[in-house]
């Protein structure tokens, strides 16, 4: 189960959602990127010690998404999970899937 959340509250995480209604739920994530110049390092995720707050970033499948639409998603899930489906044939609703050829589930 997870926690409650509150919609005017963005967190950064990790998520389960669909594009569209009976679709496969797709790994997606929402996080704050750093542009801080007083550090001096690029490529970090957001800290309370940076000097500028950039705007949330979401993503879908991959491919950029609304922070809104993200956030009020269905079901939270670990960093290992969303990298586990981001693999997936499944995390990419553009491919068909040749079910034969996927490994068990069980």
């Amino acid at each position: 189960m997870s926690k409650p959340r509150h919609i005017n509250d963005i967190r950064p995480g990790f998520f389960l959602t669909r594009l569209v209604a009976r679709g496969p739920m797709l790994p997606a994530r929402i996080w704050r990127p750093c542009v801080c110049t007083v550090n001096g390092e690029q490529g970090h995720d957001w800290r309370p010690t940076c000097d500028r707050i950039p705007p949330w970033q979401a993503e879908i499948g991959g491919q950029a998404a609304d922070v809104w639409r993200v956030w009020s998603s269905r079901d939270e899930i670990t960093e290992a999970e969303f990298l586990r489906l981001t693999g997936s044939p499944v995390s990419n609703p553009d491919r068909a899937v040749n079910l034969r050829s996927m490994a068990p589930i069980y």
